[in-house]
């Protein structure tokens, strides 16, 4: 089977991180390091609500609307972005 997921590169996405839906990361640490920095670079306050070795749903406190929910691809076997506002 062929997949048409977007791969998340670290080396070159890690410094301006673009979340879109059905993103593939290799793993959950490097998704919350994307997250992390995705943070630094908007100056939000994101909250990880759900934060697992295989589900991970990120908000963001305050006035803004920003959510971003993964799960682990069975398809795949890498973190999937599900969903992201």
């Amino acid at each position: 089977m062929n997949f048409n997921f977007r791969t998340f590169r670290a080396d070159v996405d890690m410094t301006t991180p673009i979340f879109k839906l059905g993103m593939v990361f290799a793993n959950v640490e490097e998704l919350r390091k994307a997250i992390d920095a995705y943070n630094i670079r908007e100056r939000r306050q994101l909250w990880k609500k759900r934060n697992e070795k295989d589900r991970l749903e990120v908000y963001c406190k305050g006035d803004c609307q920003w959510k971003l929910k993964a799960a682990v691809d069975s398809r795949s076997k890498s973190m999937l972005i599900k969903r992201v506002c």
